[in-house]
């Protein structure tokens, strides 16, 4: 048996050699057979390695970060040697709900891909629906104000800019309880939503009426029985003073 070694033109061991041309020097040990012969240069074409990856499907809730994108290699696929990394990733960075492609990958063989020939069978990663409770807080105001801006709590977490506005479906100003139940959510499409709904409070609006002092002459109508308002009237709301004691 005649023993061959293969070295580079340096006399150092071939390994993680690059796609290309190389020269190698080549040496074969002598026996009563053979000459031994010490190392001759020579060229050496250096083709891409074929390999094959299939990504694997991943699944994330709206508003979180990518999983880490898996693969596996393709049956019969030869495989990266000498510590050769692969990354896939998606072109499409949407963060909505719905079906994106892992289609994309960064191979890092210090020869900037060119040591391999890859076929990726892409992926897909779904992003599902983030579920939230959105609750309405009770609220009070006295006849007469303006709404408070309805505030809320969420469980489970808005995303980003997103955000909620709260209305109520009955306008109604008078004294009584009214619904908070109604709600727009900027990104509603991403969330699975359960909305508890609030009630805001009217109450009765304190004043104080102070009837002016009048003056007649006998056989004369009475005048108009002026007033003076403490907390003010709402809107179109009117007092109309009189008097008990008809007396003329």
């Amino acid at each position: 048996m005649v023993a061959v070694s293969l070295k580079n033109i340096d006399g150092k061991e071939l390994t993680g050699v690059k796609v290309g041309e190389v020269d190698i020097g080549i040496k074969i040990d002598g026996n009563d057979n053979w000459e031994a012969l010490d190392y001759t240069q020579t060229a050496v074409k250096v083709t891409p390695r074929p390999i094959t990856i299939i990504a694997d499907d991943q699944r994330k809730v709206y508003g979180e970060l990518d999983p880490e994108f898996t693969f596996a290699y393709g049956a019969g696929s030869l495989q990266l040697v000498f510590g050769d990394k692969i990354t896939l990733d998606r072109g499409d960075k949407g963060e909505n709900v719905g079906v994106y492609d892992i289609d994309q990958y960064l191979l890092e063989d210090g020869n900037g891909g060119k040591n391999y020939a890859v076929t990726l069978v892409k992926g897909e990663l779904t992003i599902t629906k983030r579920s939230i409770t959105i609750v309405a807080d009770d609220q009070h105001k006295t006849y007469g104000e303006s709404d408070p801006n309805f505030s809320y709590q969420v469980v489970g977490g808005l995303v980003g800019s997103d955000s909620v506005t709260l209305n109520r479906s009955d306008k109604g100003e008078n004294v009584g309880e009214y619904a908070i139940d109604d709600y727009d959510l900027t990104g509603a499409e991403n969330y699975d939503v359960t909305f508890v709904e609030g009630t805001l409070t009217i109450t009765r609006r304190s004043i104080t009426i102070v009837a002016d002092d009048q003056h007649k002459t006998y056989g004369e109508s009475d005048p108009n029985f002026s007033y003076q308002v403490v907390g003010g009237l709402v809107g179109s709301d009117s007092v109309t003073l009189n008097r008990s004691d008809k007396g003329e």
